[in-house]
Formats: C-alpha cells, sequence, structure tokens
C-alpha cells in the first residue's frame, strides 16, 4: 500500500484482509477475515471509516487447514 489511509477505505481495507488471508493459507491456516464499516464522530459530522477484523485470537489463526478439510 503507497498510503496507509487506504486501509480506511472499502476498498484498501478489503484488499488488506485478502493479504492476510493468503499470508496465512499460505502458512497453512484458515482464517476468515472482512472489513466492515465504522463510524466515527468528528466535530460536526460523522466519518465512514472501514477497520478489518477477523476470527484469530490474540492475532494468531485458529484452524488448520487440515482441520477444515476434516483430515
Amino acid at each position: 500500500m503507497s498510503n496507509n489511509r487506504d486501509a480506511f477505505t472499502a476498498d484498501g481495507a478489503n484488499k488488506l484482509a485478502k493479504r492476510i488471508m493468503a499470508h496465512w493459507w499460505g502458512l497453512g491456516y484458515d482464517v476468515d477475515v472482512w472489513a466492515e464499516p465504522v463510524r466515527v464522530p468528528l466535530r460536526h459530522r460523522d466519518q465512514l471509516v472501514y477497520q478489518v477484523r477477523s476470527d484469530m485470537v490474540n492475532g494468531m489463526p485458529v484452524r488448520r487447514m487440515a482441520a477444515v478439510k476434516g483430515l
């Protein structure tokens, strides 16, 4: 990402979510990662930004690929 603020847009947050999923997939883990909108209050109006969420616990995946495939 050329601009760190891009992660706060819908497109940027979705791209980041896909990068995170691909990283863990490559290491043999299945993680759910998604972007969701959040309203941030400003002085005169609210601003919509996006945050990246996941099913990981303390930043670590909870399922290996073998568990997902039933092996």
